[in-house]
């Protein structure tokens, strides 16, 4: 349960949820579940986003790859609803780049995106915009089976996600893939 309550924390820090949609969440599980965490419970009873961060730290939360795979996949559904745009996907996926534990398929990838993000913001070329939106809703349906009330589920589907970006060719096209063909030459 703590990558659960680690996703509500970062996702509310990222302005992805809302407070009531996390307590939403909560009353799902305790009604759902026979025997929940009181911790849902509490998040259930919370009045405000104050009571309800404090309830979440007060658990020792765990920072790992596995949660922000999650943050991912609910990325992937607000784009499916049209909550939210490319711009703030991109925003919130560019806090997480840093990050060594990703795959070289999704290291490739997401500077591929966030360099081409930048790009295209100089340019207003609607064509390679709208090729490009396409491409960043590509890389987070990656994480489409990664839901919120599935998290029973997460390390299983996580793995298979592993194993996909492992199996897929490494070095995609644009900035990173060029500089890739660039560096081979002078090996």
């Amino acid at each position: 349960m703590k990558p659960l309550f680690g996703v509500f924390s970062e996702c509310l820090k990222l302005d992805l949820i809302s407070k009531q949609e996390v307590i939403g969440h909560a009353d799902w599980i305790v009604s759902t579940e026979g025997d929940s965490d009181r911790f849902f419970i509490d998040i259930s009873l919370c009045r405000d986003l104050n009571d309800l961060l404090v309830v979440l730290n007060s658990v020792n939360l765990t920072d790992d790859i596995l949660q922000i795979r999650v943050i991912f996949g609910l990325i992937n559904l607000q784009f499916l609803i049209h909550k939210i745009n490319t711009d703030k996907a991109l925003s919130v996926l560019s806090k997480f780049t840093y990050r060594k534990e990703f795959t070289p398929y999704e290291t490739n990838e997401m500077g591929y995106l966030i360099e081409e993000w930048r790009r295209l913001g100089r340019h207003s070329d609607k064509r390679a915009q709208k090729k490009f939106n396409e491409r960043v809703k590509v890389f987070f349906d990656n994480y489409s089976g990664l839901y919120l009330y599935d998290y029973k589920n997460w390390n299983e589907i996580n793995s298979k996600i592993i194993k996909d970006f492992l199996s897929k060719k490494q070095i995609r096209s644009g900035f990173f893939g060029k500089l890739s063909k660039r560096l081979k030459k002078f090996l």
